[in-house]
């Protein structure tokens, strides 16, 4: 595009460069995006804040924070000053690659550098917080918000909802909630499908399709990211018909399926052992335009080890890299696994030695899965060889398990403090009453102790 607009002798600015490294940077190709930016210095029109914080957005939607450190420094030396934007999409950054003390630390220097944070800094401080399962740091985040004479808003509220489900506090995610209603603060459809993904997080299927129905009662409208979170909850607990038959309630409720939403849908496959299906709703995908993703064929692949239909894995695999997508750890992981079952030593060796050139370590049921296989058995040395060059990765979900414990009291009494501060303000209860989501909790879950006052 931007040779076009050269060669018909149009003169690109500084908006038009921006733009294309914005569109760079949603397409998640990094190098493009650099690229443009150097082409733009080449041309001698000068990046201003608005291009530069799009870079910084590109470099972490993928998922590269060296880069967009080298470009905060890019713009010191052009003496561009970084506001509030560019700050907020560093600590953004810095949540999806999980260097939560660098997050931190750049709303730190943010402040030092006299730039306010406002409520989307914390919010992207809260989701970072949840990303690294630190459920303490991100109730931190929120008393933080409050402190700086921000009132928590329903998207700060939504982080930290989304934070609690992924450290597996559905509970505490409830409790949030009601906290929401209780000070007045309205959840939408966004804090809805990070509630019911905490549930399917937690294995609770008919919570999650309860809560489904509780955020319609109340008038709140599911969109696209709602059904296929819930389509995801199925996936999850192996329940591939009811994950249909939330595509077609998404089909009478005229929301449109998109490339996650048959993902998801794949990946019920999987746990059902149903690989003509999978492939089926791939070929379904592509008729509707949609063209899958990485992590679609992740989960292609995934149904095909499940399966033991190696072949397809592999010509998977294939057409993966022929679309550009590269396999990441998760995916070596199951290949070699797979391989291992089936004895074939040579091909484990050989994704094994990737995942040295990737850095990536060997999980535990790797490890296991090759200890006990006939591969092992029949090529020890060459395995043994490729494995002392390799970390075993450690189990995460004992430690989400003992945090889970001590960080109970932690929320309950940052909540309590929080409502002391803010106060009892008037609320309008047309998307659920405190009461009505502690009764809501209470018809769901084992008793849970009331917020401390």
């Amino acid at each position: 595009m931007l040779g076009e607009l050269i060669d018909h002798g149009i003169s690109p600015n500084t908006t038009t460069y921006t733009s294309l490294i914005d569109a760079c940077g949603k397409s998640q190709n990094l190098e493009r995006a650099f690229y443009v930016l150097n082409r733009m210095l080449q041309e001698g029109v000068q990046p201003n804040t608005a291009t530069y914080t799009c870079l910084v957005d590109a470099c972490g939607k993928s998922q590269n924070l060296e880069r967009a450190f080298d470009v905060l420094r890019m713009m010191q030396e052009a003496n561009v000053q970084a506001n509030t934007h560019t700050f907020n999409a560093l600590i953004d950054a810095c949540g999806k690659a999980k260097q939560l003390d660098r997050a931190f630390a750049v709303m730190a220097e943010m402040k030092r550098a006299g730039v306010r944070p406002d409520a989307v800094s914390f919010t992207c401080l809260i989701d970072a917080c949840g990303r690294s399962l630190q459920i303490e740091r991100a109730i931190e985040a929120v008393q933080q918000m409050q402190q700086a004479g921000l009132r928590p808003n329903t998207a700060a509220f939504t982080s930290l909802i989304d934070a609690c489900g992924k450290a597996l506090e559905v509970e505490r995610a409830f409790k949030v909630m009601a906290y929401m209603a209780q000070i007045g603060v309205q959840p939408n459809t966004a804090t809805f499908t990070s509630l019911v993904d905490a549930c399917g997080r937690a294995q609770k299927i008919d919570h999650a399709f309860a809560l489904f129905d509780h955020m319609q009662s109340l008038g709140v409208p599911p969109n696209a990211a709602t059904f296929t979170t819930l389509i995801s909850v199925c996936a999850k607990c192996g329940e591939l018909d009811r994950a249909l038959r939330v595509l077609q309630q998404m089909a009478l409720a005229n929301v449109q399926p998109d490339t996650m939403t048959y993902t998801a849908l794949i990946s019920a496959c999987g746990r059902t052992q149903q690989l003509d299906l999978a492939f089926e709703l791939l070929a379904q995908m592509k008729q509707h335009s949609l063209r899958p993703n990485a992590v679609t064929y992740k989960a292609i692949i995934d149904v095909c080890c499940r399966c033991s239909d190696l072949a397809k894995a592999e010509a998977t695999v294939g057409q993966m890299q022929v679309e550009g997508h590269v396999l990441d750890g998760a995916t070596c992981n199951t290949l070699a696994q797979a391989f291992c079952k089936a004895g074939q030593s040579s091909k484990v060796i050989g994704l094994i030695h990737t995942m040295v050139q990737m850095a990536v370590p060997v999980n535990t049921a790797l490890f296991q899965s090759l200890r006990s296989s006939t591969a092992y058995v029949a090529d020890q040395h060459a395995l043994e060889d490729a494995l002392g060059r390799l970390r075993i990765e450690s189990s995460t979900q004992s430690a989400i398990t003992m945090q889970s414990a001590c960080n109970q009291h932690a929320l309950e009494d940052a909540l309590g403090q929080l409502q002391r501060t803010v106060g009892h303000q008037s609320q309008d209860h047309s998307r659920g009453s405190a009461d009505s989501y502690e009764a809501f909790e209470a018809g769901l879950m084992e008793p849970l102790p009331p917020l401390q006052q």
